[in-house]
């Protein structure tokens, strides 16, 4: 795989996103924001792509897709080109959380900046997608910045993942070092109970496992009051940043399970929506 041609994409946001990428260095990546135009954009982009490094889709060798939460219409967008392409060109295909590869591109944000690159410190990372009414497409990461040692290290160490979350990732890249988990299973959820649950979460870690800082990445600009009562609450900064899923992210956080040998079962990969779509909400109401 590291010198093969591999394709990532994510319509799950507003940000309809495409990466090109060779083992895990990307060759080109286009991001634009073209929520409602995702169905019509997505296949001219890609052959753009692709035309301009001088490949064409039978090049690639693997399909890695967002498959939400997010948009209702956008995942459903997104996973099914990808399933189309696997298909058809029988090409592995790997699933990965939308806002999962989103909390990753604040990891690295966080691993490329000065301030904490090769720090020991663990961040819990928040991604935020605003689902009105008060909610959020939401889930819980943690980061730590560190050489393949430590990271060796701390991945044989019990998992403090809550809900059954426990998968952990290694990363000994350049630009890329550190340890990646997963503590919470994505869901869509009232933002003041999240908090709670987090708050709760943050209680039960022993002291030596609490994360130094907490970051919401995403859609942030309506959360900033619960991120300041959550720090109220535990002493601890909690930070709301901007953040788009990027198609780099979703194919880093895919290759684990590529390099292994592991794929989805093409027909079997379904979007995660993680709640009915607002027109099936009103007609199950209706039938009740």
């Amino acid at each position: 795989m590291r010198e093969q041609y591999w394709l990532a994409l994510d319509t799950a946001t507003a940000n309809m996103t495409i990466a090109v990428m060779k083992g895990l260095e990307t060759v080109a990546m286009n991001d634009s924001a073209v929520e409602r135009n995702h169905s019509v954009r997505l296949l001219p982009e890609i052959e753009a792509m692709l035309a301009s490094v001088g490949i064409r889709m039978k090049d690639i060798r693997a399909i890695a897709a967002g498959r939400g939460p997010g948009s209702y219409t956008g995942v459903r967008i997104g996973v099914t080109v990808a399933k189309t392409f696997a298909w058809s060109l029988k090409l592995p295909l790997v699933g990965v959380s939308s806002i999962g590869a989103l909390a990753f591109g604040q990891a690295r944000t966080l691993n490329e900046s000065q301030e904490h690159a090769g720090g020991e410190g663990i961040t819990w990372i928040v991604p935020m997608l605003d689902a009105r009414r008060k909610q959020a497409f939401t889930a819980l990461y943690s980061w730590q910045a560190g050489n393949a040692q430590a990271v060796e290290t701390v991945q044989e160490e019990t998992s403090l993942a809550a809900d059954g979350a426990d998968k952990v990732l290694r990363f000994a890249e350049p630009g890329v070092n550190g340890i990646w988990r997963q503590l919470a299973h994505d869901r869509i959820a009232l933002v003041a109970d999240w908090t709670d649950h987090l708050a709760e979460l943050y209680n039960q870690t022993p002291e030596d496992k609490r994360p130094q800082r907490i970051v919401f990445a995403g859609e942030t600009e309506s959360f900033t009051g619960d991120a300041e009562r959550l720090s109220e609450r535990i002493g601890v900064s909690v930070s709301c940043t901007a953040q788009a899923v990027h198609g780099r992210d979703i194919a880093w956080l895919a290759w684990d399970r590529l390099v292994r040998g592991e794929h989805d079962d093409v027909h079997g990969l379904v979007p995660n929506y993680t709640q009915l779509a607002e027109a099936e909400q009103k007609l199950l109401a209706r039938s009740k």
